[in-house]
């Protein structure tokens, strides 16, 4: 996870955010990683990622976290001025989900054996950064 900030923001690592209010949306996991991360940051909460992002972007809060390739995608999708934080405080693993069946356990196989085969290949991170703002959002 990373942080989005203003583009003329003074912060320049997440050693610098005690006291600073980080909007966070309403029940996700980046609300239990920024308190693991420093208990003194102030969160925000609201309902959905644009909210929490507009909130950044009109001084409401000093940043936003989420995922990079999110962010990346957002900023530019959006055209806004804003910048993301460098540094990760936490990785996000993500899962693709099967059916509990013979055809499900089939097809993750093939899925598993599909995605090695393209990391080998280095065509995901070449995807992922076409998708992704230029970004290599894979975490190997």
């Amino acid at each position: 996870m990373r942080l989005l900030l203003v583009k003329k923001s003074k912060l320049t690592n997440i050693n610098q955010l005690s006291g600073k209010t980080l909007a966070v949306v309403t029940g996700s996991n980046q609300i239990e990683a920024i308190k693991a991360l420093n208990p003194k940051i102030k969160l925000r909460t609201f309902d959905d990622r644009d909210s929490a992002i507009n909130a950044v972007t009109t001084g409401q809060v000093d940043g936003y976290c989420h995922s990079s390739a999110i962010l990346a995608s957002t900023i530019k999708q959006k055209h806004l001025s804003l910048k993301i934080l460098k540094g990760r405080f936490e990785s996000q693993k993500v899962g693709f989900a099967f059916e509990k069946n013979a055809a499900g356990k089939k097809l993750a196989k093939k899925f598993s054996k599909a995605i090695n085969k393209l990391q080998k290949q280095g065509k995901i991170v070449k995807i992922s950064k076409q998708y992704f703002s230029g970004m290599d959002a894979s975490h190997k």
